[in-house]
């Protein structure tokens, strides 16, 4: 049996003692780090709430074109149905190429109907000399009022029960319209396809990831529509930034940078509708660009998941 010296448990008592404290050490510069990091996070949610204020107040009044359910047909109505039937099929050949997604979209529905909500159902007008089919043509666009927008969860999104998209019946900027479009069309074509994201849980990942899917897609034909200038212009703000995590980089805008993502898109004048549907746009746009300038490809997903449930919550 080999017996130690005292010096020699000495030695070994300092070595634990040192360990011990330099885990103490890093624990509590850890912690330090933490606490930094959310009181910064907590002050720029602060000021973020002062800019959303600030931006609502240049977006008050909305512009809609249709103010009651309509219950009769009149030419109005009519010649409205039939410009936008034929200004949404334009649209959607004109993105086709974006992405691959878009060219599938685009593929999958290539004929469209335009349709008006009366509440608890939609309605199609006809001009009396056409020709009336026995089956709907065409993927349903259905345009509701501003009486009814309460009953909606959104300004712009697929309501799977009807197969169709439901739309506010304001006046959308030209250059986001058909971002939009194919966000929601993405939804009917996951739908269509029979996607288990188009059914599950709405704070399911595979929802979730749907979402995220749709919203890049978003994006990219934002950034057609404005010949670029809408990615240059948030990668300009994410360089200002700084940003250590995708929600930093999220609340980094100023009300000056939402004005000039307005200017870029033609969104000056829209009212309350077009703003919040935007500023959740520009949001994510902000953090999923941190994330793939941040992160390997393979954690993108599972961090953009993670960044879109934060963004859900209560800013």
């Amino acid at each position: 049996m080999i017996k130690k010296s005292k010096s020699h448990w000495n030695l070994l008592t300092l070595g634990g003692l040192l360990f011990t404290s330099a885990i103490i050490i890093t624990v509590t510069v850890v912690l330090i780090v933490k606490s930094r990091d959310q009181s910064l996070i907590n002050q720029r949610r602060a000021v973020a709430r002062q800019v959303y204020e600030q931006y609502f107040t240049l977006h008050q009044a909305g512009n809609w074109w249709l103010n009651v359910p309509p219950q009769q047909p009149t030419t109005e109505l009519i010649d409205i149905a039939e410009w936008r039937q034929e200004h949404i099929s334009n649209v959607v050949k004109r993105y086709a190429d974006v992405s691959p997604t878009t060219r599938a979209i685009a593929q999958a529905f290539s004929r469209f109907r335009v349709s008006y909500s009366t509440g608890s159902s939609s309605i199609q007008f006809e001009r009396i000399n056409s020709k009336i089919s026995d089956e709907p043509v065409g993927f349903e666009i259905c345009f509701y009022a501003r009486q009814e927008s309460d009953q909606h969860p959104a300004n712009f999104y697929y309501r799977r029960e009807w197969k169709a998209m439901m739309v506010a019946a304001i006046v959308w900027p030209e250059k986001v319209f058909p971002a939009l479009l194919f966000h929601e069309l993405g939804h009917a074509l996951a739908d269509k396809e029979g996607r288990p994201s188009a059914s599950a849980d709405d704070d399911s990942d595979s929802w979730i990831g749907e979402e995220v899917e749709m919203h890049t897609l978003e994006e990219n034909v934002l950034n057609a529509t404005s010949g670029a200038r809408y990615h240059n212009e948030i990668d300009r703000i994410l360089n200002r930034s700084n940003a250590r995590s995708p929600e930093e980089a999220s609340l980094s805008f100023t009300i000056s940078d939402l004005k000039d993502l307005d200017k870029i898109l033609g969104c000056e004048k829209g009212g309350s509708e077009v703003a919040s549907t935007m500023l959740a746009e520009y949001r994510l746009s902000l953090g999923f660009r941190y994330i793939d300038s941040a992160l390997p490809e393979r954690e993108r997903q599972e961090a953009k998941i993670a960044f879109y449930r934060l963004v859900r919550q209560p800013l």
